[in-house]
């Protein structure tokens, strides 16, 4: 099914990376590696101990300049509830939405967790309470399944979700 056709969505979110402080810490070795990149390339003085070729370093260079921020832009958590259940998918990681159908859904609340403590930080996670995925934040919705899996969405709209959640369980 092609959830973006669904004519019955209660609930979406994109996520994508607001943080500065991530932001800022992305632009440390892209800096490092300018200065490389310029100390060897232009001025002609190795960099480093044991430098890299010229072409070596050109293709480091322009996977961390390019690639890295590439990278972090292209992660977003997408979240939508409809009639059929919940849907999320963590880019670039999921090509295709991971379903929980309504019928499989036991509970649901909103939690208050703590990233680094919880589940090691943000992203795809494993923890002591579950998956996890979340982008930033340390509020979620804990998701519950028929079979005990534990599912962890990070919202920035809690309340929006849970409403969403409380509508497709008065539907069965």
């Amino acid at each position: 099914m092609n959830i973006e056709n669904s004519n019955q969505v209660f609930f979406k979110e994109i996520q994508t990376v607001k943080s500065l402080w991530l932001w800022g810490l992305i632009l440390i070795p892209i800096v490092v590696i300018l200065y490389g990149m310029v100390q060897q390339l232009i001025f002609k003085k190795p960099w480093g101990n044991n430098p890299l070729s010229d072409t070596g370093l050109l293709i480091v260079g322009l996977i961390v300049v390019i690639g890295l921020p590439l990278f972090v832009f292209l992660n977003r958590l997408e979240i939508q509830v409809d009639k059929y259940g919940v849907y999320y998918r963590y880019r670039p990681f999921h090509f295709r939405y991971q379903r929980i159908p309504k019928e499989n859904l036991l509970s649901y609340q909103i939690v208050h967790y703590q990233p680094l403590r919880d589940y090691g930080g943000w992203g795809i996670r494993y923890g002591k309470y579950g998956k996890a995925y979340t982008l930033s934040g340390d509020i979620g919705v804990q998701l519950v399944t028929i079979d005990q899996k534990k599912v962890l969405l990070g919202t920035y709209k809690p309340e929006d979700m849970k409403k969403a959640l409380d509508s497709i369980q008065e539907k069965h």
